[in-house]
């Protein structure tokens, strides 16, 4: 059975497949499956632009006669969520400070942004992803949060966008010092995947 999902981002799909482990689902990229969409992200929250992505997907592969029966699209929209910033940068945090600009800089900003809090306590953020999934004619949505904290500098070399600065009090360690292993077990993104996994281990794809 396939899945399918609706990003252009490399890690993402890496984390997917690392995720995804029973051999009965295959795991397919855009670039998988040499389909060039580029959504438009211009939803008002993560529910919303997932929903925009998967759907962008479902008519792209209905137009081209690509989609099979039982094939399960997909699309992750996800963020990160500082409460000090009023929930900033939120569903825009790919595209804080400009979609291209470097993720060490981005953040650089946020430290700087935080640096009135001096206690780890008042520094509260989370990380969020909502799946939004199309199977058999119908939308359904996984969400999943990793609660933690901004750290007071940027470190650790695993993972990537805003984990080197985001802090996990468990390990007493930032997210991108933890073994890919371990984040994976943990992250907003296998607690949304995992919701998913539930949903179609008792879904029933006879008669649909």
């Amino acid at each position: 059975m396939r899945i399918i999902i609706s990003t252009n981002n490399q890690n993402k799909i890496k984390e997917f497949k690392n995720i995804i482990k029973d051999e009965k689902y295959n795991i397919f990229s855009l670039k998988d499956l040499n389909i060039n969409i580029n959504s438009i992200e211009n939803g008002n929250s993560f529910n919303e632009n997932s929903y925009i992505k998967v759907s962008d997907l479902k008519n792209y592969m209905i137009k081209n006669k690509l989609l099979l029966e039982n094939d399960i699209l997909i699309a992750d929209d996800s963020g990160l969520c500082i409460d000090k910033l009023n929930g900033n940068p939120g569903i825009n945090s790919a595209r804080f400070m400009g979609e291209n600009t470097d993720f060490n800089i981005k953040n650089n900003e946020i430290l700087k942004l935080l640096l009135e809090y001096k206690k780890i306590e008042d520094r509260t953020a989370y990380f969020i992803s909502v799946i939004c999934a199309y199977i058999n004619n119908s939308f359904y949505y996984f969400e999943g949060k990793m609660q933690g904290y901004i750290n007071f500098s940027i470190s650790g070399n695993n993972g990537f966008g805003y984990d080197p600065i985001f802090f996990i009090k468990e390990y007493n360690k930032n997210v991108a010092e933890l073994d890919i292993s371990v984040k994976n077990n943990i992250s907003h993104r296998y607690k949304a995947i995992n919701k998913l996994l539930d949903f179609l281990n008792n879904y029933s794809f006879i008669n649909k």
